[in-house]
């Protein structure tokens, strides 16, 4: 019977289990989801020790949260734990100054690009990629992250941003278009 629970299933018994007075349930769903959120955070601040200290904060903000919590139909505990992280991340940027922005501590982090191209011009690539969706407006970058970050569906992203699922596919033809231009400049192609 295990076997047939989704992830999204799995995740609503930890949390009445939590709920129930079982403490080690929510230690199992910061372990489960971990690696995801502090990646997620990571493209918002590219700092790995602001990403860690958000990341309690996410899960300071669902412990205090977590008895209003209800699951709603069609919106799993993932998006529910992924708008609580955009916008603690949302909190975090409009207090930290425009220079730290700026930072990129560590290309590595990123992914790998075709090991045929030399490391610096990779290097180069990534940093100026980053560069074009921090510098998107917000609306656009949430989106750009969500969807090719995270890989996120469309409806993924909508629930998560509270918008249609037009607007997002919008939103995403219009952010791509914008770094298309911007990365022309680098003679970059996306």
């Amino acid at each position: 019977m295990e076997n047939n629970i989704s992830q999204s299933e799995k995740d609503e018994i930890l949390i009445e289990k939590y709920k129930n007075g079982d403490k080690s349930s929510l230690e199992k769903i910061y372990i489960k989801h971990k690696k995801s959120l502090l990646k997620l955070i990571w493209y918002y601040v590219h700092n790995i020790e602001d990403a860690e200290d958000i990341l309690q904060t996410v899960f300071e903000k669902l412990i205090k949260n977590i008895y209003k919590y209800k699951k709603q139909e069609g919106t799993s505990f993932k998006t529910y734990l992924y708008k609580i992280t955009i916008n603690s991340c949302k909190d975090f940027l409009r207090r930290k100054s425009i220079r730290n922005l700026l930072k990129l501590d560590s290309i590595k982090e990123v992914g790998e690009i075709d090991k045929n191209i030399n490391k610096i011009e990779r290097n180069e690539i990534i940093r100026q990629i980053h560069k074009s969706v921090r510098n998107l407006p917000v609306k656009y970058r949430d989106v750009i992250i969500l969807i090719y970050y995270e890989n996120l569906k469309y409806e993924e992203v909508a629930d998560i941003l509270n918008k249609p699922v037009g607007t997002i596919k919008s939103r995403s033809n219009y952010a791509l278009n914008l770094l298309r231009k911007k990365l022309e400049e680098f003679k970059y192609e996306l």
